[in-house]
């Protein structure tokens, strides 16, 4: 999908629901490109549990050494 600066404006839903889609969209300024957005990927799964910060405030000696 090409889309213009005046369509990011005023059809922004159209270019989301693209990039929704899958599809990378060319921003174009003036007829020349500016930019592809392209879809964002799946976010980790990582969890906030496993990092070393988590929780460190109830322990007064592990506070002590990493926080």
């Amino acid at each position: 999908m090409q889309a213009t600066i005046v369509d990011l404006r005023y059809k922004m839903n159209q270019v989301l629901k693209a990039l929704e889609r899958n599809d990378t969209v060319s921003v174009l300024y003036r007829g020349k490109l500016k930019g592809v957005p392209s879809p964002a990927t799946t976010t980790s799964t990582a969890k906030v549990t496993g990092h070393s910060f988590f929780g460190c405030w109830g322990d007064p000696v592990r506070w002590r050494v990493m926080c």
